[in-house]
């Protein structure tokens, strides 16, 4: 807890919740050798660089340029090694090259726990990147199957789920592949995208899917998504705008006050060690960020006091 957590820890912690609500740049990462070493403004204008020319490579080509044991390898050493398991090493690879991981390890046949801890970091962290970057989802919906993400046994054979979008109708929105299981969590994700500057009218959907439709499951305490092989059944709008801010400031304020009981390690160099929720709380919160941040880092700032 931050109240017992050493001075030196706190300082850490609040360090890394202030940039995470002002989302002023990623955590550091390392990287392929090509950004790995440099300054974090170096590495920004590399990153801002690569946006505007695009010249970031699809995942097939970097197999191609590669070759898949070459990605696979080192990975999979990583895991054994130092960083222990598959989600705390794909933390550490750049978003921009997840998905030639994914893909380099599915085609390697990696470890089925290995790579589901892997596909899970990878997606819930970068799951725009990783779409866009594979290019091809049935190959994703490929990915998840071997992964064998399962719903937990207590769940029914028909359960509700939400989504939440901007600027589409019930029908558009009822075509995603990703929805949530709690109703906060698609406020929260209609309302980010609202204030992230997509255009259009923020929009939450109810639906019904089937177990034997889940492809991807994760039920944490930093977010709430399942991606689906077919539709929800009934889908309908649920609620009206103004219930969706509240629902989304709820599960802000919800994740905001989860931050001082998960774990983190301030490490010699000044540096911060965390967990997997907290860095996913993190990430969270720093994706659905609003303009400002203000009400946030108030917030905030009575936990480090």
């Amino acid at each position: 807890m931050i109240g017992t957590a050493s001075r030196q820890v706190r300082r850490a912690m609040e360090r890394e919740a202030q940039k995470a609500i002002a989302m002023c740049v990623d955590m550091p990462k390392i990287g392929d050798g090509a950004t790995f070493g440099m300054s974090r403004r170096a590495r920004r204008a590399l990153e801002h660089e690569k946006r505007v020319k695009g010249i970031h490579r699809s995942a097939r080509e970097h197999i191609a340029a590669l070759g898949a044991p070459a990605i696979a390898g080192p990975f999979l050493d990583a895991v054994e090694g130092v960083w222990g398991s598959g989600d705390a090493a794909m933390a550490k690879v750049p978003k921009a090259e997840r998905a030639g991981v994914l893909l380099a390890l599915h085609e390697q046949n990696a470890p089925v726990g290995v790579f589901r801890d892997a596909l899970e970091e990878a997606w819930l962290m970068s799951h725009r990147a990783v779409r866009h970057m594979l290019g091809d989802d049935d190959l994703l919906r490929a990915m998840m199957r071997y992964a064998e993400f399962t719903p937990p046994a207590g769940v029914p054979e028909t359960f509700p789920v939400w989504r939440g979008t901007v600027g589409l109708d019930v029908t558009g929105a009822a075509a995603g592949m990703s929805w949530a299981l709690r109703r906060d969590v698609a406020c929260k994700y209609s309302m980010g995208l609202q204030n992230r500057g997509f255009s259009g009218a923020p929009l939450v959907v109810r639906g019904r899917a089937r177990r034997d439709a889940v492809l991807f499951w994760y039920d944490g305490l930093a977010d709430s998504e399942l991606v689906l092989s077919e539709p929800p059944a009934d889908v309908v709008i649920d609620g009206t705008p103004a219930e969706w801010i509240a629902g989304d400031a709820r599960e802000r304020a919800r994740l905001i006050e989860l931050i001082p009981s998960l774990p983190c390690k301030a490490l010699p160099d000044g540096s911060l060690l965390i967990g997997r929720e907290l860095r996913r709380v993190l990430e969270v919160l720093r994706s659905v960020h609003d303009a400002s941040g203000r009400a946030s880092r108030h917030a905030l700032g009575s936990f480090f006091r």
